[in-house]
């Protein structure tokens, strides 16, 4: 059986709710050809000065 119309969500309100999805790596959506070659990118990070770790990581 069909909802009573009070069950209904007002889809504009729901947005207000719903929580906006930010990607942990937004570099993973762009197309490979807007991008420097994946190699360039690791070996420029792995070059940089690794910070010393807090004590709770030890």
């Amino acid at each position: 059986a069909p909802r009573s119309p009070e069950y209904v969500l007002d889809p504009i309100e729901l947005e207000d709710h719903v929580p906006v999805y930010i990607p942990e790596h937004p570099e993973d959506l762009l197309p490979a050809e807007d991008e420097a070659p994946i190699e360039a990118y690791i070996s420029e990070v792995a070059s940089a000065p690794t910070p010393p770790l807090p004590p709770s990581f030890l």
